[in-house]
């Protein structure tokens, strides 16, 4: 089941706009996508429009460095992107805890 409701919302806009972090935030806190996109509208400081909005969660992503579909010279992505949006969101992903933990990085 989890796996399928990952799927739904990372496949309603993805990364272009914040299905990833709504699917984290429901998979990791086992919340309903109406709770999990309030809960990802908040710790972003963004409205319901601008959640889908996808010219501006582009830009947004840029800025906050939280990964876009195509990657820019110098901005982050892969782990970083990651790691910062495990910090934006205040919650632990397992890949950025298993990181830390080989690097010697603490949160």
């Amino acid at each position: 089941m989890g796996l399928v409701t990952h799927y739904t919302s990372s496949g309603l806009g993805g990364i272009r706009t914040t299905g990833d972090l709504v699917g984290r935030v429901q998979l990791r806190k086992k919340t309903k996508i109406a709770d999990s996109k309030k809960y990802v509208m908040d710790k972003l400081g963004i409205g319901e429009s601008e959640l889908n909005d996808e010219c501006f969660m582009r830009t947004f992503r840029e800025e906050h460095g939280l990964g876009t579909v195509t990657t820019i010279g110098g901005a982050p992505y892969g782990i970083e992107a990651k790691l910062n949006i495990e910090e934006i969101l205040d919650m632990e992903i397992a890949c950025c805890c298993r990181f830390r933990e080989v690097t010697g990085l603490h949160r």
